[in-house]
């Protein structure tokens, strides 16, 4: 290991030390030097690059080796922080210009001042007050409203990390780790549950704002989701309990001669969740869709049985506890789109589910008839329902549908 991979390994725990609520994502990145990055870089995989020329002067420049540690440990918050901001998800949705959008990424994210860490002397990062523009506001607002000469304050391109556009030191990285959706949010939302037991006032206000958003399901499925599941539940156990005189009635003794039916059926909760795994959800679509089924999870507390489905049907995995999540490496999927296969697989599973749930983008053909057992649709997007997106009504009313408002 050579003697500036070794400070840049201290300068994470350093980081860790003084900022523990990152931890978990600062040790899951791996470390590559490589002069093709102009000073330091992440994607979405939690890979860093980093330039030992560039980290070689900025360690010289300083004459006390606390304040580099700081220094470094500044510029590693700073490229995780991309990476949990799902900057890289939001620069694809937008389809912007990369450099513009690195400038917009760093404004959101460089207004937090951490205790312990100090911003690179070296290479300054960009702030909003340079460009006397408000702090708190996101990327998409700093993008809309940077100057035209924003370039005339220099930042380091930040790597796919941000933007989503990969640059040559990724490209040719041999032996990339990938760290899938699912465990990308889980990552997400342990940060997230870790920050939000930080003291009152140790958090910027931008951090408290990402903490809600990514803890705090984007609807109120209390009101909303939950109580549909209920309703929906209850009407398909009522279709699979009937009174029966095959098995005799624990009260039949009370009153005999009088001969009374007993009810016969499961009265267990079955709830199937159809899950969208084509190619339209990869990224933030599936991350969420993951974090939602995760709120059901943990609310509903029944056992749930997830189907991954694309145009075609894969195995079912059967989860009993929101931590079940965990176990999913990768869900299946990729291609095309069709919910109606997973919607039959579902119907013909044993037990008979109560109900069941769709998590798609809604880029998938409909069923053009309602079934024996209640089918709700939660359709992920941006700001309102998109009128090709919605099931067909009818025969779907608008109570079996919830929009989930894709997290931005």
């Amino acid at each position: 290991m050579s003697d500036i991979e070794n400070t840049i390994r201290l300068s994470r725990a350093y980081a860790a030390k003084n900022l523990p609520w990152f931890s978990p994502a600062l040790y899951r990145c791996r470390i590559v030097l490589t002069e093709q990055v102009p000073i330091a870089a992440i994607d979405k995989n939690y890979n860093t690059y980093w330039n030992p020329r560039s980290i070689a002067l900025l360690i010289n420049s300083l004459s006390d080796r606390k304040r580099g540690l700081s220094e470094l440990g500044f510029i590693w918050i700073h490229e995780i922080s991309h990476v949990l901001r799902e900057h890289f998800n939001r620069a694809s949705y937008l389809g912007v210009d990369s450099i513009k959008w690195n400038y917009a990424a760093d404004l959101e994210i460089n207004d937090s001042e951490w205790e312990g860490l100090l911003p690179p002397t070296l290479f300054p990062p960009v702030t909003p007050n340079l460009y006397n523009l408000p702090s708190g506001r996101t990327a998409e607002w700093y993008y809309n409203n940077l100057p035209e000469k924003y370039v005339s304050f220099k930042i380091w391109d930040d790597g796919s990390g941000v933007h989503d556009k990969y640059r040559p030191w990724e490209k040719e990285d041999k032996n990339p780790q990938i760290i899938n959706d699912i465990n990308r949010t889980i990552l997400q939302r342990d940060i997230a549950r870790r920050l939000k037991s930080a003291k009152p006032g140790t958090l910027p206000g931008g951090w408290n704002v990402w903490i809600k958003n990514t803890l705090e399901p984007k609807i109120d499925w209390k009101k909303i989701l939950r109580n549909r599941l209920s309703t929906a539940i209850t009407i398909g156990r009522g279709c699979r309990i009937d009174y029966t005189y095959n098995k005799t009635n624990r009260r039949s003794t009370v009153y005999a001669p009088i001969i009374l039916p007993t009810l016969a059926g499961t009265q267990s909760n079955q709830l199937v969740v159809v899950i969208d795994t084509s190619g339209s959800m990869k990224g933030q679509p599936l991350e969420q869709a993951v974090g939602e089924l995760y709120g059901i999870l943990k609310e509903a507390h029944r056992n749930v049985t997830l189907i991954p489905c694309d145009a075609d049907v894969f195995q079912t995995i059967e989860l009993k506890s929101a931590q079940d999540i965990r176990t999913l490496l990768k869900l299946p999927g990729g291609g095309g789109t069709n919910m109606i296969k997973g919607i039959e697989f579902a119907t013909k599973q044993c037990p008979i589910p109560d109900t069941i749930l769709v998590l798609t983008d809604g880029y998938t053909p409909y069923p053009t008839e309602k079934y024996n057992i209640p089918v709700l649709f939660g359709i992920l997007g941006h700001n309102k329902l998109e009128e090709q997106a919605t099931p067909p009504n009818p025969p779907w009313k608008e109570d079996t549908v919830v929009f989930i408002d894709l997290a931005k």
